[in-house]
């Protein structure tokens, strides 16, 4: 009897083992899933909600300040300011275009996730856009010179400056969309860490 109560015993303890690590590895999928997702979305918080607090090289961080950098002076008014932003969400949703997850393994609170995801060519990215801004920059103050010079003669250079980029605004992401809808997907391998913390599972490192 003591050896089949045993028996029981360590099947009811194998059961439990297995359905945690079940429950496990459907939360770490979903957080995956989540930040991915949110990604797609163009969502950057959503994405950020997926991982700890502490993460320094969280993706969506660094590619959200290499799309947005330099946007948010105050040499930029509202509007040029506010398509800049609009850019870079539509930028960052169009980035990530399938994912797959090729294996995860789980040990003691801590996860490794390795999935293949199809995104756009970072390398390709357009990054450098002195020449385009300088032309359109060039042709927008040949059409507008009288109002350009009126409002500095009225408000100053500075008020100048921000009605010009808010002029070429969209003309300049119009372009700068158009180039990022020509670069090609490529397949890159992700590398996802993850930690349990209390009851939830966080990504704490993105690496490719």
């Amino acid at each position: 009897m003591k050896k089949l109560i045993g028996t029981a015993l360590v099947f009811v303890l194998c059961l439990a083992l297995t359905g945690c690590g079940n429950k496990d590895e459907k939360a770490i999928q979903e957080v995956v899933n989540g930040y991915f997702a949110a990604f797609q979305a163009g969502d950057l918080s959503g994405a950020k909600a997926f991982c700890d607090d502490d993460l320094s090289d969280h993706t969506t961080m660094i590619l959200s300040g290499e799309v947005m950098e330099g946007f948010v002076t105050d040499q930029f008014g509202d509007v040029f300011r506010s398509e800049a932003e609009q850019f870079g969400k539509d930028t960052i949703a169009k980035f990530v275009k399938e994912y797959k997850l090729d294996s995860l393994s789980i040990e003691k609170g801590n996860a490794v996730a390795t999935l293949t995801v199809k995104m756009l060519d970072l390398g390709q990215l357009p990054m450098d856009n002195t020449g385009l801004v300088r032309e359109l920059g060039n042709q927008y103050t040949e059409d507008h010179m009288y109002e350009l010079i009126a409002v500095m003669q009225s408000q100053g250079e500075a008020a100048m400056k921000k009605k010009l980029y808010d002029g070429m605004a969209p003309l300049i992401f119009q372009k700068m969309g158009e180039s990022v809808d020509k670069i090609k997907a490529v397949d890159y391998t992700f590398e996802v860490k993850l930690e349990k913390q209390g009851d939830r599972w966080v990504i704490t490192q993105l690496s490719r």
